[in-house]
């Protein structure tokens, strides 16, 4: 079984209606979601063309590359059955906000989140009967100069629920508290397009500002670990050697909240 017939096997053992499009590309029509899954090996990558517009007229468009299955399965796995099967739901008004310490807050990040642990000055856990059920990162501040007047930038730099745990309301509460304790003027966030419209921000008051160039990646043919292109231009691979190949991503969409 190849990684792709692998995965068609993850989504039939949903038991939902999936029809399959075309090879790779499966249709689930009560969810109005598309599953599109990109082989890496034997595709050609190493291309300057762009991947073709996600956003689909009448589906939510959700894009699984084979890299990313392989090397992160259960992060992949627990995000589909939030989006396939958002049964299990916990209320944020039953929960509580604390401080975590940034040991507790990789480790949640590293378990449920596709990019894994992120820097960041401000990390809130969101506590149901004393057990971590969802994380919110935040940068420090940086001056931005907006129409002449400087203010206190942030960036939401992570958030995650606990496997496939819908937490209704989670995030709009720990932004509250990030609010409310920082009194920031402005925070900025990146919501990724191939897996969100951005709704999460557009429910807590963020206003989409615009969608960010798809983002370079190097590929090893081998281990199909991936790293940001521009980090190998540092010295961590060479960029045109054989074994890796090129890959651009959809790139971000990128939303703002100000307190004005």
């Amino acid at each position: 079984m190849n990684n792709r017939e692998d995965f068609a096997s993850f989504l039939h053992s949903l038991n939902l209606t999936c029809l399959i499009e075309k090879q790779g590309v499966y249709l689930f029509p009560e969810k109005r979601i598309k599953v599109i899954f990109r082989d890496i090996v034997g595709e050609e990558f190493n291309t300057e063309k762009f991947p073709e517009n996600i956003l689909s007229e009448n589906f939510r468009s959700i894009h699984i590359y084979e890299d990313l299955w392989v090397n992160n399965r259960s992060v992949i796995i627990e995000r589909i059955k939030a989006v396939l099967l958002p049964d299990k739901s916990i209320y944020a008004r039953n929960c509580t906000v604390k401080k975590i310490t940034s040991d507790v807050a990789d480790s949640f990040m590293d378990t449920n989140h596709l990019l894994g642990r992120a820097k960041a000055k401000f990390k809130y856990g969101l506590f149901y009967k004393d057990n971590l059920i969802a994380v919110a990162l935040f940068s420090k501040p940086r001056p931005i100069t907006r129409d002449g007047l400087t203010v206190s930038s942030y960036e939401w730099v992570r958030y995650a629920s606990a496997g496939a745990l819908r937490v209704a309301g989670g995030a709009s509460k720990l932004f509250k508290h990030f609010c409310r304790n920082v009194d920031p003027d402005e925070v900025m966030s990146y919501a990724d397009a191939e897996w969100s419209e951005g709704d999460m921000y557009k429910k807590i008051g963020f206003v989409y500002l615009s969608k960010t160039e798809p983002i370079k990646f190097a590929i090893n043919r081998v281990t199909l670990k991936r790293v940001y292109f521009r980090k190998s231009l540092k010295g961590d691979l060479t960029c045109c050697d054989s074994n890796h190949l090129i890959l651009f991503n959809h790139g971000n969409l990128k939303f703002l909240w100000s307190r004005s």
